[in-house]
């Protein structure tokens, strides 16, 4: 075996040598061509998925303006009709903007939560906030204080029982 390690190659071993080389070039080409054909196909899948969103939002924006245009033209047929106090003319136009505000805010936040991943709605406050003002916690949030009360009490356990 050692003799066949230190002699030079034949001209028949260095054509099959030279072969196997190309052979080995031509199959790495093909895979890279591939690998390539199919990174392209999964950017295009991903771009109609973005695609689709974006359609999605504006959809949805185009019907949040459709209804409160609806309710404009609701709310200026009631202005037209005669009332005996200006008082009621006022609560449709407040009810209209209100009501238009809010179908907005939640057509945005629709769109908004759609693309968000696992991780980003995990450590994200939600939109929405409690009577107070105050804003809900994170789902995250929510999960490291139960953690830290179950290691707070299982210390306690410890402590006075062992």
């Amino acid at each position: 075996m050692s003799e066949t390690d230190t002699q030079a190659l034949s001209a028949v071993e260095r054509e099959e040598l030279q072969a196997l080389r190309e052979e080995k070039a031509r199959r790495e080409r093909e895979a890279a061509h591939a690998a390539e054909r199919r990174e392209l196909e999964l950017l295009r899948a991903e771009q109609a998925a973005v695609d689709a969103e974006i359609l999605a939002a504006r959809q949805a924006e185009l019907a949040a303006q459709t209804l409160v245009q609806g309710q404009a033209h609701t709310a200026s047929k009631a202005a037209q009709v005669p009332t005996s106090s200006a008082a009621v003319k006022s609560v449709p136009e407040q009810t209209v903007s209100t009501t238009a505000a809010t179908a907005a805010a939640t057509a945005s936040a629709a769109a908004h939560d759609e693309h968000l991943s696992f991780g980003q709605k995990m450590v994200m406050t939600p939109a929405e906030t409690d009577d107070d003002g105050i804003p809900h916690m994170a789902p995250a949030q929510k999960i490291i204080l139960i953690l830290a009360l179950l290691v707070t009490l299982a210390i306690a356990v410890r402590i006075l029982f062992f």
